[in-house]
């Protein structure tokens, strides 16, 4: 009787353990969290995720998140320039993990998630990390966020946030950051609309120079004096640029005696060098049309005396020497500055010499 009863007993002992393991199985921690962020990322546009400062609390910070949070906490544009773009390129992220199904849970790593907070309309989650500053880049998981300081706010930690500079990030720098995060090697997807758009524009692009080119061959062919101008001008844009970076990290001044204070012609630095860019740039331009008036006072029909040919020719080629000396003069100067002894004189205004970017020596 025994024997029949234990025979009896133990499928019906490994049946029970059986449904157990499978129960405790299906209701492992977090797993109907897991669903819920599934349901509502297919359900959301873009397949990316608006939180609320609840819905935050609830999936980016309370326990267990047996899943990968890549949180945005963005701002309205009025106060966060930078917000707007980083949300697009999360996005777009979002979109191509999505897409290439990347964001599902494969050989043993987590499944990925995407959300974005405005922090703005959200006063909570700034009191929850201590924000300061806005943007950033959150990536939680069951690792992170696992003690509250003594406030009871957890700050954001540097290997847990991507670090957003004065700049704004390039979309590839972020992407980086994601696939360090989520264990993945997911490349951006443009959408075919996207693609026929970025082509479009550049087809614009090309057509705009092509029309343009040929409107510029048609009025030189007709008006033949263009052509010289249109040198002149590139030549004084040419130049412009060639003096604002020698002059970069110069500064062409005066020293008011009584003030202690250098004294420039234009309000700011940036002024500064652009003014002294253009005027160098003018000058040396103004030289060169000297040079060319003073060979060519020959051929000009309205200048009939030989004299007055003459004295028109060596009058224009005084001013190209005068102007091309008083270039050199001015630049040589301060230039001068960094030799012998490689330090700018007394009276100039000391700055970093990087600055300077190797262009004054």
């Amino acid at each position: 009787m025994s024997d029949s009863i234990r025979r009896m007993l133990c499928p019906l002992a490994l049946a029970i353990l059986c449904a157990v393991f499978q129960g405790g199985w299906a209701g492992a921690p977090g797993a109907d969290k897991v669903t819920e962020l599934a349901l509502m990322t297919k359900k959301a546009p873009n397949h990316i995720l608006h939180f609320s400062g609840d819905q935050y609390k609830k999936y980016v910070i309370e326990v267990p998140r047996p899943y990968m949070m890549l949180a945005m906490l963005s701002g309205d544009a009025s106060y966060c320039k930078e917000c707007p773009g980083v949300e697009a390129v999360m996005t777009r992220i979002a979109r191509s993990y999505w897409v290439t199904g990347a964001n599902k849970p494969s050989e043993g790593r987590l499944p990925v998630f995407f959300s974005i907070v405005d922090v703005g309309q959200e006063r909570p989650v700034v009191d929850l990390h201590e924000l300061r500053t806005i943007p950033h880049l959150v990536a939680s998981d069951s690792k992170t966020f696992k003690k509250p300081n003594r406030k009871g706010a957890h700050p954001l930690k540097a290997k847990d946030n991507f670090v957003f500079g004065n700049k704004a990030p390039s979309p590839m720098a972020i992407l980086d950051f994601v696939n360090g995060k989520t264990g993945r090697q997911v490349t951006m997807h443009y959408t075919f609309q996207e693609r026929i758009r970025h082509f479009g524009f550049l087809l614009s692009i090309l057509g705009g120079l092509c029309a343009v080119a040929l409107v510029l061959v048609l009025l030189v062919r007709r008006f033949p004096i263009l052509m010289p101008i249109g040198a002149l001008l590139i030549e004084f844009v040419a130049t412009t640029g060639i003096f604002h970076n020698i002059s970069h990290g110069m500064v062409w001044q005066g020293w008011d005696h009584q003030t202690k204070q250098a004294v420039t012609f234009q309000r700011s630095t940036r002024s500064q060098y652009l003014g002294e860019g253009v005027m160098m740039a003018g000058t040396t331009v103004l030289s060169g049309v000297c040079l060319l008036i003073s060979v060519s006072a020959p051929h000009f029909s309205f200048l009939r005396k030989r004299k007055l040919v003459d004295i028109s020719s060596l009058i224009a080629f005084f001013f190209f020497v005068w102007l091309s000396r008083k270039v050199i003069e001015i630049y040589s100067w301060k230039t001068g500055w960094y030799s012998p002894t490689f330090l700018p004189a007394p009276s100039a205004t000391m700055g970093p010499l990087k600055a300077d970017r190797g262009n004054s020596f």
